[in-house]
């Protein structure tokens, strides 16, 4: 019985070995970062989120616009072509009963500009630190 166990041990590290050694390594494609401002006629649109997409790829980012119109994508992207579109101010806690709510900037982007299919934005992302302002009309 124990010549039968320590065979079924010593086959089972071989094959352990056998299925971790082979095969490709996966290295992650190299990451580039967005950064720019977007302008709704000459103006910041000084609140909301910016959504970069490349479905076609599988990858996808977001950001959130500061008081200037400002982003910074929250991750790192593959190089690619993107389809980017727009969206209003989250609201991260509902206010409590007795309490105002907070004052949000007014979300100023028509509506083609909150969905993918419609927006008409692209941003060519290549490796390495990549400005990309969007001047909406």
């Amino acid at each position: 019985m124990y010549h039968f166990t320590r065979k079924c041990f010593v086959i089972c590290i071989i094959s352990v070995a056998l299925v971790t050694g082979c095969g490709k390594s996966y290295s992650p494609p190299p990451s580039a970062k967005a950064s720019g401002q977007v302008t709704y006629k000459g103006k910041p649109v000084t609140a909301g989120e910016i959504y970069f997409v490349a479905a076609e790829k599988g990858f996808s980012a977001n950001g959130t616009l500061d008081s200037e119109g400002k982003y910074q994508l929250s991750s790192g992207l593959p190089s690619a072509s993107y389809k980017v579109y727009f969206a209003g101010p989250k609201v991260v806690q509902p206010p409590r009963p007795g309490v105002k709510a907070p004052k949000l900037d007014p979300f100023v982007l028509p509506a083609k500009y909150l969905r993918e299919a419609t927006s008409g934005q692209f941003a060519d992302i290549k490796a390495g630190d990549n400005k990309v302002d969007f001047k909406l009309e």
